[in-house]
């Protein structure tokens, strides 16, 4: 039996570790508390780059935007260059992700965590990525199409952007199998998508009124409580 080098189990835990750390660091949410709102009792209530072009303005949005991405994509490059090991690339991924999502500084409320997959999809699987962000585009683009064509419609318009990201995160590990370069990655993926999937559900906490399975299936779709 091949057995794993030494070290290595510690050298995982130090990647997740540093990774959510950094992940964890809340430059969205400093960024509305200078133009004066605390994203978490704003809008939304999303400390994502989202919710803070509501509140601050598109600059200020998509300067949060890349430093959410950023997380990602430095977690990735830090621990494939301290460690030369593609699987804890992978696992710092996770960790930067899982620090965006639930950071403790903010009292495990953070952001959906898509600005942070993006990075370190682009930086992990370069070749995998734009097959990803295609599908995530083309679906988020379907929203002016949408618009105004009854229930069905109505929801499209609404739901797009988050179906689009379901959608492409979805597509990620499947194209990873496909790819040979990527292979290795595919298990980074299909975790990444459960992690995606596990701050929805928990985004607003237990559902009210008996219809359950109904508001967290809305919740995985659409990123939000009804249609």
């Amino acid at each position: 039996m091949k057995r794993r080098p030494p070290g290595r189990a510690r050298r995982a835990i130090a990647a997740v570790a540093l990774a959510y750390v950094a992940g964890s660091l809340p430059v969205v949410y400093l960024l509305g508390r200078l133009a004066g709102v605390d994203l978490r009792r704003y809008g939304s209530g999303n400390v994502g780059s989202s919710n803070l072009t509501v509140a601050a303005g598109p600059a200020a949005g998509l300067a949060g935007w890349i430093s959410d991405a950023t997380k990602g994509g430095l977690a990735v490059l830090s621990a494939r260059r301290l460690t030369g090991d593609e699987a804890l690339a992978g696992l710092a991924l996770l960790g930067a992700l899982s620090g965006q999502c639930w950071p403790a500084l903010l009292g495990w409320r953070g952001g959906r965590g898509v600005a942070t997959l993006v990075g370190g999809m682009l930086v992990l699987t370069p070749r995998a990525a734009p097959w990803a962000l295609g599908a995530m585009a083309a679906i988020g683009g379907l929203r002016p199409l949408a618009k105004g064509r009854g229930p069905i419609g109505t929801a499209l318009h609404a739901g797009a952007v988050p179906v689009g990201v379901l959608t492409g995160t979805a597509v990620w590990p499947l194209v990873c199998l496909r790819q040979a370069g990527s292979r290795r990655a595919a298990p980074t993926a299909a975790a990444a998508l459960l992690l995606l999937i596990a701050r929805r559900l928990t985004a607003n906490g237990r559902p009210q009124g008996g219809a359950d399975g109904v508001v967290l299936l809305t919740r995985m779709v659409v990123d939000r409580d009804c249609w």
